[in-house]
């Protein structure tokens, strides 16, 4: 742009005749008189040397302005750039420090991250064991109790006696059913032969199957009856051994009056097999302590 400038300034200057500047000046002059005096000659030849001159320097110091300002802006370009190149070096260089920090810190919580999940995985392993190791210990608890109960049962003896001359009744099968080391049946013609006469662990006094009472028996005939057996049974019962009474009909008080350290009444099947179950737990007990 300055060099267009420069250039149609040269130009026109280069187009202005110094004789048409004399012609101009001369016509601006009024008109002398014919012949011309040797002073105004001279006053005009100065004047044009003023203007030559003044057009030389005028042309000089607009070339050193433009030399000016072209320096100028090539060192502000030149300065431009560097400070771009600065830029940019300091915008790269905050750029790979963004990255590098960026991966660093990716890298840092994938290792919290995996060093987290650790720690919850134990934690979470560690509290699974314990509840399934609780669980497992409840659960081979509950089975030793239950194999405890069952040695229990498979250790104790069961007297079954039938007050009568009748075979063995299903509740006696049953009982051998259930698990017990023997079951051993009596009645009124084999008592005799109880060895050592002396009952096990447990004694089942039969009163339903043996028919004993008369079909219209009154409380205290019933009363009498179950007291007669007992006076019977007692000296054969061993320091541990448990009666249970199987018998219908209601609440017999000669029992709870008998004496007697362990019985339990009965009054049907499965509530016969429980009981003696129960007393065979009271007897085992009772031989622990006096062992």
């Amino acid at each position: 742009m300055w060099s267009t400038i420069r250039t149609a300034f040269m130009d026109w200057l280069t187009s202005f005749e110094l004789s048409q500047l004399g012609d101009w000046m001369m016509a601006q002059t009024p008109t002398p008189s014919p012949t011309p005096r040797s002073s105004d000659l001279e006053l005009l030849r100065s004047q044009i040397e003023f203007l030559k001159t003044s057009n030389a320097q005028l042309s000089d110091s607009f070339t050193k302005f433009l030399e000016s300002m072209k320096f100028a802006l090539t060192f502000l370009s030149i300065l431009g750039g560097v400070a771009v190149a600065i830029v940019g070096f300091l915008v790269g260089q905050n750029a790979l420090e963004a990255k590098k920090n960026i991966r660093e810190a990716r890298e840092n919580f994938r290792e919290e991250t995996r060093i987290t999940t650790q720690r919850i995985q134990q934690q979470f392993e560690y509290q699974l064991a314990a509840q399934v190791r609780d669980m497992v210990e409840r659960e081979v608890n509950s089975v030793r109790r239950v194999l405890d109960r069952e040695r229990i049962i498979g250790s104790a003896i069961v007297d079954y006696y039938l007050p009568s001359n009748d075979s063995e009744p299903i509740e006696e099968k049953l009982l051998r059913e259930r698990g017990f080391q023997e079951v051993r049946f009596w009645n009124r013609g084999t008592l005799k032969t109880l060895p050592n006469s002396q009952f096990a662990d447990v004694v089942v006094l039969d009163l339903i199957n043996s028919q004993v009472f008369p079909p219209q028996v009154t409380q205290q005939e019933k009363e009498a009856i179950v007291e007669s057996y007992i006076k019977q049974l007692k000296p054969l019962l061993s320091p541990y051994s448990a009666l249970v009474f199987y018998v219908k009909g209601g609440r017999i008080d000669i029992i709870d009056h008998s004496g007697l350290k362990y019985y339990i009444p009965a009054n049907a099947t499965v509530a016969l097999i429980g009981a003696v179950s129960d007393s065979a737990y009271v007897a085992y007990g009772q031989k622990q302590l006096r062992n």
